[in-house]
């Protein structure tokens, strides 16, 4: 029974590992293609990103108060039991926020770097209605012929 249950929590693992990884369009690809994986890549870095940049500030917000805390509460056993220990918890915290801070800007770099590369897809992209293709240039215009017989 064991066996199987360690199984099975293996398999569980598994899967959820491997389920996650996007693949890397061909090169000969479509440009849609491109553009879809670099949007999926740019998502999943920003989601990372914020992840990181939010935790890791509230990390150091709640180590540097725990800190603060601390030594208000070191403060008045020194005075009234003579002698009082201090610890480096809130430390730890604030450091581990500091590292969890830097760890979001790589991200967010890499964020930002698919985002424009997926834009520069966009733009090689061409729209069609029907049969005509249009070109995705910014002067692009559309105009209306009456004629006046």
């Amino acid at each position: 029974m064991k066996q199987f249950i360690i199984t099975i929590l293996v398999s569980l693992f598994t899967f959820q590992t491997t389920n996650c990884q996007v693949i890397e369009p061909a090169p000969n690809s479509s440009p849609q293609k491109f553009y879809d994986y670099h949007m999926i890549k740019y998502k999943k870095n920003k989601n990372a990103a914020l992840i990181c940049g939010i935790s890791g500030g509230v990390l150091v917000i709640g180590g540097i108060t725990y800190s603060l805390l601390e030594i208000d509460d070191l403060f008045w056993e020194a005075i009234f039991e003579g002698e009082a220990e201090g610890s480096s918890a809130g430390g730890i915290i604030a450091v581990s926020g500091l590292c969890l801070l830097t760890a979001a800007l790589p991200l967010s770099f890499s964020a930002r770097k698919h985002r424009k590369k997926a834009n520069l897809y966009l733009s090689s992209l061409q729209n069609t209605v029907g049969n005509i293709r249009i070109d995705n240039s910014k002067n692009l215009g559309i105009s209306l012929v009456i004629p006046l017989n």
